[in-house]
């Protein structure tokens, strides 16, 4: 028989078979939008177990480890997670979750705060009969240095953001890892389930690993289970796993991968606005087949997403052209700008989607802001 989290293909579904008879209709009157909300992260933890690691539900116990947890991982003390045994079909499950980071009790919206300090949400009463998560408001290098890192069975980190190169607590300035905290999570020898906003995020992620010597898995997946769509995204779109294999001590970063991946993180900052930068436009480097209006009318031609919203490159005749509408037309900023067959050929068509594709994108978008400018 299939689990709960298998034999559904959306949240929606999925919450739909929680509150109904004889599951927990307790929270049938429950806002769906606010039980998706707090449920999606268990049920993105659930997805990721069946599809990469289904080992892990043969135990009558399971210890989970969230890493960087704050605001939606944390809230009303992590007790929401006690639906991921019902998810995966062991319900008699002993699941014990510790949530670990620095911001672990950081504000979320206007939520009141639990006696642990994560916060609170309006159905948290419902669920105060399970077991709250143990909180450790400290970095992972820490935590794996107490008492409780003991017989950990999975470690998650939802959107772990590596990209964020200049700030964030995986990858400080000059791309130095602080205090080597990834490469002790890798040590450690237990799986690495990890989300991304988009695949556009993840290969970029990737590329900034490997050339740290971190390894990705090959697979990743789309979650059924993430929010819903922006241009940058959504929460827990993208599963994959880091390989639990840490860098051979004397092994050196790769300062061309580096230097490539600079590229990426100007255009970020300055698609995103922010500061440090988040990750480019979804669809960057992706080809795709779209309506063009040319000059003998509507035609289908292969184009190519660049790090601008709504600008994508015809691999047909080189001009850049605006897709915000149905029927993509010439952009206005680049409207007389081609890029040259030479430059339409190099595009790695024949590969798997990967950072080369979001490269190649960068370089041309750059190359014709360049020729616009002059």
């Amino acid at each position: 028989m299939l689990s709960p989290i298998e034999r559904n293909q959306s949240l929606s579904d999925l919450l739909r078979d929680l509150v109904s008879p004889p599951n927990w209709t307790s929270l049938a009157n429950a806002p769906t939008e606010v039980l998706a909300y707090i449920l999606r992260p268990a049920a993105t933890i659930a997805y990721w177990i069946m599809q990469f690691h289904p080992e892990l539900v043969d135990g009558g116990a399971l210890k989970v480890v969230v890493v960087g947890a704050e605001g939606l991982d944390a809230l009303d003390d992590g007790a929401w997670y006690q639906f991921v045994p019902w998810m995966i079909g062991r319900q008699g499950m002993s699941l014990e979750v510790c949530l670990v980071g620095p911001d672990v009790r950081k504000p979320l919206l206007d939520l009141l705060r639990t006696a642990h300090g994560t916060p609170r949400t309006s159905l948290g009463g419902r669920v105060f009969d399970f077991p709250c998560a143990s909180v450790r408001e400290t970095e992972i290098g820490h935590f794996l240095a107490g008492q409780q890192a003991d017989n950990i069975d999975l470690f998650v980190l939802f959107h772990p953001r590596f990209e964020k190169a200049y700030e964030s607590s995986w990858l400080p300035a000059a791309y130095s890892w602080l205090n080597g905290e990834l490469s002790e999570l890798c040590a450690y020898g237990s799986p690495i389930a990890a989300t991304s906003y988009c695949e556009e995020e993840l290969q970029a992620e990737k590329f900034l690993l490997e050339a740290y010597g971190y390894q990705v898995a090959h697979r990743s997946i789309t979650n059924p289970f993430c929010a819903e769509e922006s241009v940058l995204g959504s929460w827990g779109n993208t599963l994959y796993e880091v390989r639990p294999v840490a860098p051979a001590a004397e092994f050196s970063a790769d300062s061309e991968r580096l230097d490539q991946y600079d590229r990426y993180v100007a255009l970020s900052r300055e698609f995103s606005r922010e500061d440090p930068p988040a990750y480019l436009a979804r669809h960057t480097g992706r080809l795709m087949t779209i309506q063009v209006q040319s000059e003998n009318g509507i035609r289908l031609e292969e184009v190519v997403g660049l790090p601008r919203e709504n600008l994508v490159i015809s691999l047909v005749t080189g001009k850049f052209l605006d897709d915000s509408e149905a029927i993509a037309e010439s952009d206005e900023d680049l409207e007389g700008i081609e890029a040259s067959p030479d430059v339409l050929a190099a595009y790695p068509r024949d590969l798997p989607f990967e950072y080369a594709h979001i490269l190649w994108a960068i370089d041309v978008y750059n190359q014709a802001v360049d020729r616009g400018a002059n």
